[in-house]
């Protein structure tokens, strides 16, 4: 028979906290995606329940009903809103007087 050691090379041990299968090492990835243990995300978009992990809150925000979004006034795509302020932050329609490197009236800030 095989012993501790082959079953241990053989096998590793679930990551997520509280999980303590060990997992033959050609499963592990599919054992990651469905473990009940596994890291939760919630929807960030209000009214919404739905918690999944990283990927799949991912292809969840994409169709929830919750979603809500705003026109950006740079750029014109809609952005949804828990992502709104970080896109303003980056949006290549953002004016150039608002790059903090420039000070009022459009001249660059001596450093």
């Amino acid at each position: 028979g095989e012993s501790d050691k082959d079953i241990i090379c053989k096998t590793s041990l679930c990551p997520n906290e509280h999980c303590d299968q060990w997992v033959p090492r050609g499963e592990a990835r599919q054992h990651a995606a469905s473990c009940p243990f596994r890291p939760s995300v919630r929807c960030p978009y209000v009214d919404c329940t739905v918690y999944s992990d990283e990927a799949g809150i991912a292809e969840h925000k994409k169709v929830c009903k919750f979603r809500q979004t705003q026109e950006c006034d740079w750029c014109f795509k809609q952005i949804a809103m828990p992502e709104f302020a970080a896109h303003q932050l980056t949006c290549v329609g953002r004016p150039k007087s608002m790059d903090p490197f420039m000070k009022a009236g459009g001249t660059p800030k001596q450093v």
